[in-house]
């Protein structure tokens, strides 16, 4: 499983962010089980109930790619404003584990 993780918006908007990409065959046993848990769960809890997109000065959006071997593609995007808990504590891995 391959993840990357593409972030948009914020105070430096105008600045390209390098994503950060993640590939499960690069990982631990343990690193690799728990990035697949993270990515089920963030699939299972799907976009954030009631959400509505509006304005929100400064706000970051987050658009992973999820690409498995055998199976099509999945995009996820969510922002600041929006954001399920599971989303969040998969960005929150990804981030740790690229040390930003």
């Amino acid at each position: 499983m391959k993840i990357i993780l593409q972030t948009h918006g914020g105070l430096a908007a105008g600045i390209r962010r390098p994503p950060i990409e993640v590939d499960s065959a690069d990982l631990s046993k343990a690193d690799a089980a728990a990035l697949a848990e993270h990515v089920a769960a963030a699939c299972r809890a799907g976009r954030p109930p009631g959400e509505t997109p509006g304005p929100a000065r400064d706000a970051m959006s987050y658009t992973l790619r999820v690409e498995e071997p055998g199976a099509a593609a999945r995009e996820l995007t969510q922002s600041d404003t929006s954001m399920t808990p599971e989303f969040g504590t998969l960005i929150d891995w990804l981030h740790r584990r690229a040390g930003r």
